[in-house]
């Protein structure tokens, strides 16, 4: 008995679950047939949904939303050298136009501030050189704390609490 391809997806809301490959006559098994059915073939659930048993491409905001809801629990990758509107955009595409990203920044301050904040080395270089004795390096290792403490406050400007 030779194996086809079927496509299961969910019959209230057209939603594609999984491609099956099975006999014809197993295909009923794969799947809870109250809540979903079948068709021949393999659509791919970002591109297809299911209407009245016929593939049909999904609009660009349904594709936007399948998506998000695949990382919207993820956090996205931040690059350091970003601007803020730079940050916005970069934002706005990881999770496809689906949250409002000034209430994520918020939301998620702590984050953005871990990405941003100085390298902890800084910090440990200046604390050496104060404690050095020696007069020239202690003078480079407060300017260098001063300059630690003040990058850390501007991106507790930047990133205010939520």
């Amino acid at each position: 008995m030779s194996s086809k391809v079927y496509t299961v997806y969910n019959k209230s809301t057209g939603e594609i679950i999984k491609t099956v490959i099975c006999p014809a006559n197993s295909i009923s098994i794969q799947y809870d047939n109250q809540v979903e059915t079948h068709i021949k073939g393999d659509y791919d659930r970002t591109i297809y949904k299911i209407v009245d048993g016929v593939p049909v491409q999904q609009t660009e905001l349904e594709k936007d939303i399948y998506q998000y809801n695949l990382i919207k629990n993820e956090l996205p990758p931040i690059n350091r050298g970003l601007t803020d509107t730079e940050i916005d955009n970069q934002l706005n595409d990881f999770f496809h136009g689906q949250e409002d990203i000034q209430v994520w920044k918020l939301n998620n301050y702590r984050f953005l501030r871990k990405c941003y904040y100085p390298p902890i080395e800084e910090y440990n270089d200046a604390q050496v050189k104060l404690n050095s004795g020696i007069p020239e390096l202690i003078q480079q290792g407060q300017e260098q704390l001063n300059k630690y403490i003040q990058d850390c406050l501007d991106i507790k400007t930047r990133f205010p609490k939520g």
